[in-house]
């Protein structure tokens, strides 16, 4: 959360309640959706939804969070890091996993050196059934 605090204070952003909470949701890993945000920011301090996208906005801008691709339509956010996370989503019920064991970052190598991109990340969205719905099947 550090280097979250460190890049809206250098932009100009105060560090209220609200906005801590907000990015204090994501500790989890898990990629959320707003109204997920909305309801566990709900739990420690009042907040209009309102509130929650204009600060999902802000942190978009400030590439801070980004939106996450959902097989539910909804979109979900997650928090940017410097080491890769990847996505594993269950197609029945919509639960999120994340994961930083990666094995594309060689394969990022070679693709920069192929079309002399710098990469700067790379994110990954896997599709599956979580052990819970898979039982229930």
């Amino acid at each position: 959360m550090d280097r979250q605090w460190e890049k809206l204070k250098e932009s100009g952003y105060r560090l209220t309640k609200k906005r801590s909470e907000i990015l204090e949701a994501f500790e989890e890993g898990s990629a959320l959706s707003a109204d997920d945000i909305y309801q566990k920011v709900n739990r420690h301090c009042k907040v209009n939804r309102g509130t929650v996208y204009r600060n999902l906005n802000c942190l978009l801008k400030m590439n801070l969070v980004r939106k996450v691709n959902s097989l539910d339509q909804a979109d979900r956010y997650e928090l940017v890091s410097h080491h890769c996370q990847h996505v594993l989503e269950c197609v029945q019920c919509g639960a999120t996993v994340m994961f930083s064991e990666c094995i594309f970052d060689q394969m990022e190598e070679e693709i920069a050196s192929k079309t002399g991109y710098e990469i700067k990340q790379h994110h990954i969205e896997m599709y599956g059934m979580c052990p819970a719905c898979r039982h229930k099947t």
